[in-house]
């Protein structure tokens, strides 16, 4: 028997599954994790060729503001490998590479975060392009029918008035990835929730999931200080 060692403070993103036919074939996982700490029987090296590493991997550097640096290995699902069909992965990658340099927030260990979207590089920033429109019809209506994954993020461009208005009627509450990245711990995961990212947004899905550096902290605070004192010798 083979004993893995607890790696309880993860997080797995999760990719929907469509097949050429358009037909929903299951969940694609990818996961940030140091060899001592992955499932072996489980997991594999993260290895598909169908995917834009040189682009994702820039962007990851850039979101998560660190050199190319990284603690932990990409793994995928072995299964996956055989399932995995469209170009929906690319979101799922993206934040397990920035997973590799940055923790994540305590509120999302153990958790599984779905995602869809395509990530590139417009004029040398991250960008988030939207996907196939009928695929992303299929993936919508798989989160919505299953019962234990509470979080989505998509491209804002794939939302058409209908979807809004069905989630709308089954209470499936659609914000926005700037609402979404203010939201308190205790209300990330209490109603099922649609994470609606524009292409030039994808800084707000890493505030939202992954702890801040403490030189960040320091920027944030001191801009409010700097932001204070600028509105004071305004007004006086």
């Amino acid at each position: 028997m083979i004993f893995v060692k607890s790696n309880k403070y993860n997080v797995t993103f999760a990719y929907p599954n469509v097949s050429l036919n358009n037909e929903f074939i299951g969940i694609g996982e990818i996961i940030a994790s140091s060899k001592d700490y992955v499932d072996k029987a489980k997991y594999e090296i993260f290895s598909r060729k169908n995917i834009n590493h040189s682009e994702i991997l820039t962007a990851s550097s850039i979101l998560a503001n660190k050199p190319r640096k990284f603690l932990r290995n990409i793994y995928a699902k072995k299964e996956d490998k055989q399932l995995y069909s469209d170009g929906s992965m690319g979101l799922a990658y993206l934040l397990a590479k920035i997973h590799c340099a940055k923790p994540i927030k305590p509120v999302y260990y153990n958790k599984k975060i779905w995602t869809t979207g395509s990530p590139e590089l417009r004029g040398k920033e991250p960008f988030l392009s939207d996907v196939f429109q009928n695929q992303f019809d299929v993936k919508l209506n798989a989160f919505l029918l299953q019962k234990t994954d509470k979080i989505f993020f998509v491209p804002e461009a794939n939302m058409k008035p209908e979807f809004i208005e069905k989630c709308n009627n089954l209470d499936i509450e659609l914000l926005e990835v700037k609402q979404f990245s203010k939201l308190s711990s205790k209300k990330i995961f209490q109603k099922k929730k649609i994470v609606q990212v524009n292409g030039n947004e994808l800084e707000f899905i890493v505030d939202a999931i992954f702890k801040k550096s403490i030189v960040g902290i320091l920027k944030t605070y001191w801009f409010k200080i700097f932001l204070i004192l600028s509105i004071i010798s305004i007004v006086s």
